[in-house]
C-alpha cells in the first residue's frame, strides 16, 4: 500500500514537471522515487511503465517538446541503471521465492500458464472480491475461459486505443501498474491481491469515467446504482477487515477459501499453537494443541515435502510429552531439508531424555557438520558430551570455548563445572 501510494505521488509530480517546467516537481518526483524503491524493490520500477504509458496516452497534454526516441532511450538506461543497481537485491527475491518446497526446474514461468491464469484472476479480484485470500492457489476457472478473458482484455484494449484514449489509458493502468509483479522470471508469486494494490485504480477510472457518462443521461438511476455499487463493496471491504482483527480470523478465512494451500494451513497450526500458550486452562490447551497438530498434519498433506510443517507438528508433539511422535516428526523433516538447524538441537534433547547415545552422537555428528565452528553447537555439545560420560571431550570444548569467550557467563559455569568431574575413561563418571 505504501509503495502504491508513493509511486502515485512519484507520477503526479512527474506529470506536473512536464506539463509546468517547474524544477519543485522534479525533486519532490525523484524523492519519492527513491523513497518507493527502499519500500519494495520489485514494485517500485511500476513507475518508469506507468509513465511510459502517459506519455503515449496523453502526449498533447505534455508542454515540453520531447524526442520520442530521446524519451524512450532514456527510460531504457534508466531502467536499465535501476536493474544493474537492484539486481542482487532480485537474485535475492528469485531465490527466496524459488527454494525449498517451492524449487521447480526453471526460475522462470510458462508465459502461456502465467498470462493467461494471472489477468483474468485480477480482473476477478478487482471486479468480484468474492475469494479474497492471503494465498491465491485455486485457479478453477476453465483454460478456455481464462483464454476468452485475455483475448477481450487485449481486443477492448487496442479498440480504445484508436476510439478513447482515456479508457485505453485505465485499461492498460491496470497491469502497467501490476508488471513487475507479472514478470516472467519468478520474482514474486503467481497472483497476490497486493501487487494490484495500485493497478485497481485503472478500474475505478474505468468505472468513474462510465458513470460519469450516465449521470448526463439519467441521474437518479445513475445515483442509485452508484450507491448500490458503494454498499456493496463498502460491506466487502468491512468483512474482509474483520478477517484481519486477528491472526486467527486471517487464518481461518485462509484456509477456506484457499484450502490447496500448504502455507495455509501451516500458518493456522501455529496460531492455535500461540492459543494454547495463552490459555490457563489444561483443557483448552490441550483442544489447542491438537488443532495445530491437525494444521500442521494438513499442511503437509497438501505439500508432502513441506519440512517445515513436519518439524513444527512434531514441536507440538514434543510439549505435550510424546517423544516417539515427535522423533518421528523431526527425522522425516530433515529427511526433506537436512539443513534444519532447530529440528537437531530438538532430537538432542529427545536423545539426552531418552538417553539414547547412539541416536545422540549420530545427531551432535551431523549438527556440526552443518555448522562446524557455531558457538552453539559447540556449548550443546559440551552439555551432551559430559551428560554421557564422555568428560573429556566435554573438557577440551568448554577449554575452548572459554579461552575464546571467558566473558560469557554460561560458557564459564560450564568450564568450571566440568572442572570437578574426574575423567575415568570410556566409562567416565556422569556430570550433571
Amino acid at each position: 500500500m505504501l509503495t502504491s501510494l508513493f509511486v502515485l505521488t512519484e507520477l503526479i509530480n512527474c506529470v506536473l514537471f512536464l506539463s509546468t517546467k517547474k524544477k519543485k516537481y522534479l525533486f519532490l518526483m525523484l524523492f519519492t522515487g527513491i523513497i518507493s524503491f527502499f519500500t519494495d524493490r520489485i514494485r517500485g520500477f511500476s513507475f518508469i511503465i506507468i509513465l511510459g504509458l502517459v506519455l503515449i496516452s496523453f502526449p498533447e497534454k505534455i508542454k515540453l517538446k520531447l524526442n520520442i526516441f530521446g524519451v524512450l532511450s532514456a527510460v531504457v538506461l534508466a531502467f536499465g541503471l535501476l536493474l544493474v543497481i537492484a539486481w542482487p537485491m532480485i537474485n535475492n527475491r528469485i531465490s527466496s521465492v524459488n527454494s525449498g518446497v517451492n524449487l521447480s526446474e526453471s526460475n522462470f514461468y510458462n508465459p502461456l500458464f502465467q498470462y493467461p491464469t494471472a489477468i483474468p484472476k485480477y480482473l476477478q479480484m478487482v471486479v468480484f472480491p468474492v475469494d479474497l485470500t492471503l494465498y491465491h492457489t485455486m485457479y478453477i476457472i476453465p483454460v478456455w475461459l481464462n483464454w476468452l478473458i485475455l483475448l477481450t482484455y487485449i481486443f477492448a484494449v487496442g479498440w480504445f486505443w484508436f476510439k478513447n484514449k482515456n479508457m485505453f489509458f485505465a485499461l492498460v493502468f491496470i497491469f502497467a501498474a501490476t508488471a513487475p509483479s507479472m514478470a516472467p522470471v519468478k520474482v514474486s508469486w503467481l497472483v497476490a491481491e497486493r501487487y494490484v494494490f495500485l493497478g485497481s485504480l485503472g478500474m475505478a477510472l474505468i468505472m468513474a469515467m462510465y458513470f460519469e457518462k450516465w449521470w448526463k443521461k439519467k441521474q437518479v438511476l445513475t445515483l442509485i446504482g452508484l450507491t448500490g455499487l458503494c454498499l456493496i463493496y463498502g460491506t466487502r471491504v468491512i468483512l474482509r477487515n474483520i478477517d484481519w482483527q486477528t491472526n486467527h480470523n486471517l487464518w481461518v478465512n485462509t484456509c477456506q477459501v484457499s484450502p490447496n494451500s500448504h502455507n495455509a494451513w501451516n500458518n493456522i497450526g501455529d496460531d492455535y499453537d500461540k492459543l494454547a500458550n495463552e490459555e490457563t486452562t489444561n483443557e483448552k490447551k490441550m483442544e489447542h494443541y491438537y488443532n495445530s497438530i491437525k494444521g500442521f498434519g494438513q499442511s503437509y498433506a497438501v505439500k508432502p515435502n513441506y519440512a517445515d510443517a513436519y518439524h513444527n507438528q512434531a514441536n507440538i508433539f514434543y510439549k505435550i510429552g510424546r517423544l516417539d511422535l515427535a522423533r518421528n516428526g523431526y527425522e522425516t523433516a530433515i529427511h526433506y531439508n537436512p539443513g534444519l538447524f532447530q529440528t537437531y538441537l530438538t532430537l538432542v534433547q529427545i536423545d539426552l531424555a531418552e538417553k539414547n547415545e547412539t541416536e545422540l552422537l549420530r545427531h551432535l555428528t551431523l549438527i556440526q557438520q552443518l555448522k562446524p565452528n557455531d558457538l552453539q553447537v559447540a556449548y550443546i555439545s559440551a552439555i551432551s558430551y559430559a551428560q554421557i560420560g564422555k568428560v573429556d571431550e566435554a573438557k577440551q570444548l568448554a577449554e575452548m570455548m572459554y579461552k575464546q569467550f571467558p566473558q560469557v557467563n554460561e560458557i564459564k559455569n560450564l568450564y568450571d563445572s566440568l572442572q570437578n568431574v574426574e575423567s575415568t575413561g570410556s566409562g567416565a563418571t556422569k556430570a550433571n
